[in-house]
């Protein structure tokens, strides 16, 4: 009870400064009970369009439903990602169900302070290549797509002077790895970091949002820059609650799926009318 009023209390501390402009409430109807969430048309337009088809709201189609779809992905300290198919025999794990392809990221990274983020200590810069650079780069390399000068800068400079050329990342920003990385941000577009409550995409490289989108329990600062924040919780925070109380496999899988039945629309209008 303690615990559930800690949270509950936390979340509130997600302001709703998050909101700006107009906004459409869905509400997301799960095996575990109603999540309302606030959409943010105005500043992550195809996003939100995109996610309102994939629910059957609206007047464009989509090929892939989100409704009975499951969770794909549950971290009690971290997030819990929704809109994976159901896992094709026991013992699977749930599938992706669908993938954009080269869907532009809506994130205003300037906006959110990316330009001024270091990329911390040299331990931190070190595992930067590790994680993310050299990732990045076999990633394109292997699906035969262009690899852009930025990171192609930074893998020749390890090429000549093996984890020395890692230096040049000293005094360099967050928003400077992401572009080179192949991020392209848009002044105006989503300026929100991932904090608690956030609904954002899930993808972690440049154009790859698919049909994945996920719920913040907490801040996810490595996730700022990367993913499209395009909403924020507003109801059913003790939802949220029960899921991270919830037992995962190894690969932190929900034991007994979480299924999305269906999501509604609440009120508000987008741009569009709807």
């Amino acid at each position: 009870m303690i615990r559930a009023l800690l949270f509950l209390s936390a979340a509130l501390l997600f302001v709703p400064d998050l909101c700006s402009g107009e906004e459409t409430r869905v509400v997301l109807r799960t095996s575990l009970g109603e999540v309302e969430i606030a959409l943010f048309a105005d500043r992550a337009p195809a996003t939100v369009k995109r996610f309102l088809a994939r629910a059957g709201i609206g007047h464009a189609a989509a090929p892939v439903s989100l409704a009975g779809t499951v969770v794909c992905q549950l971290r009690a300290a971290g997030w819990v990602t929704f809109g994976c198919r159901p896992p094709a025999a026991p013992g699977l794990p749930p599938e992706v169900s669908g993938r954009a392809v080269d869907q532009p990221d809506e994130i205003d990274a300037r906006a959110m302070g990316l330009d001024t983020r270091g990329l911390g200590d040299a331990a931190s810069r070190g595992n930067l290549w590790q994680l993310e650079i050299y990732p990045r780069y076999r990633r394109l390399i292997d699906a035969g797509r262009s690899v852009p000068p930025g990171l192609e800068a930074l893998i020749e400079g390890v090429r000549r002077r093996g984890m020395e050329g890692v230096r040049v990342l000293e005094g360099r920003s967050r928003m400077w790895l992401l572009e080179a990385l192949g991020f392209e941000y848009c002044e105006g577009c989503s300026p929100w970091p991932v904090h608690r409550g956030a609904v954002a995409t899930a993808n972690l490289w440049p154009g790859e949002a698919d049909e994945r989108f996920l719920l913040a329990f907490g801040d996810l600062p490595a996730r700022d820059g990367r993913a499209t924040v395009f909403g924020r919780v507003v109801k059913g925070w003790e939802v949220l609650e029960a899921m991270q109380q919830l037992e995962v496999s190894k690969s932190h899988v929900p034991v007994k799926p979480i299924y999305l039945e269906k999501i509604a629309l609440v009120s508000g209008e987008g741009k569009d009318g709807r």
